[in-house]
């Protein structure tokens, strides 16, 4: 991606497990429009603490002065609210899609369908690990039993989305490529995200835009409008009747960069 000093950088944070590759599934086009915030890791961090200082530091070199736009999507919603609260007034605009809230605001995870992993993950370290290392030895020897077990339970427009052919594969490509390259950083994000983490919310001070699917078992719509009771600088709340995860996905992230027309002028 081209960058310009006068206009706004988006930078986009995945899901985990996840990666840049999450936009393809939406469109190949609006990938040129942002750049993928792993591309300010360095490879170095030992923990989460540690990721969010690369992607604050990186951030900061790359952006020089002009604006940033931040986009999360699922669990990268989680470290997009983590980079934000640092930056401060340096980004202008944080869009938070299929957003994830501390799991201490709510009675969120009897509805999430990921909620084992995020049990195991508040228990004993070695569990966590134990766990993840089952799941990469899956993705190594079949990945689409991974993609079957982790949709098993969708629900409305994902669950259509992973009987199509291109979508199917292209998320198992990228899963598989997530989980044998990547799964280190998957358990920090995991961990961190488990742990009480509302204080962050008190440190984010720019505009926030919410795109949330009502049908969304991943990531439950309540998450979604328990923040933005906490954010004070919430918005808009965009709920999508009949959408899920991925498919709020293709529907928010190109209204996202909508946005930067705006500021472009």
């Amino acid at each position: 991606m081209d960058k310009d000093n006068n206009k706004p950088i988006s930078i986009y944070f995945h899901g985990y497990p996840g990666g840049f590759d999450d936009v393809v599934l939406v469109s190949d086009i609006l990938k040129d429009q942002l750049i993928s915030a792993d591309v300010f890791l360095t490879g170095a961090a030992l923990n989460h603490h540690d990721m969010i200082n690369e992607y604050v530091a990186g951030i900061g070199e790359y952006s020089k002065g002009a604006p940033v736009h931040l986009i999360g999507f699922s669990l990268g919603s989680f470290n997009a609210m983590c980079v934000a609260s640092k930056l401060g007034a340096e980004v202008c605009k944080l869009d938070l899609i299929s957003a994830v809230a501390p799991l201490q605001m709510g009675d969120f995870l009897p509805k999430m369908a990921g909620r084992s992993v995020f049990q195991v993950a508040q228990g004993q370290k070695w569990g966590f690990d134990l766990m993840v290392a089952g799941q990469v030895l899956l993705c190594r020897l079949s990945v689409n039993l991974f993609v079957k077990a982790l949709f098993s339970t969708a629900q409305s427009k994902d669950a259509e989305l992973i009987k199509n052919n291109e979508f199917r594969n292209s998320i198992s490509t990228m899963l598989k490529a997530a989980m044998l390259n990547d799964a280190q950083n998957y358990k920090y994000v995991v961990r961190a995200y488990v742990r009480d983490w509302e204080s962050v919310l008190d440190n984010i001070s720019v505009p926030v835009q919410l795109w949330h699917g009502k049908e969304d078992n991943w990531s439950p719509v309540e998450m979604a409008l328990e923040l933005s009771l906490q954010y004070r600088n919430v918005f808009e709340v965009n709920v999508f009747e009949g959408l899920s995860h991925f498919s709020t996905l293709q529907e928010a992230l190109p209204k996202c960069l909508k946005f930067k027309e705006t500021l472009e002028g």
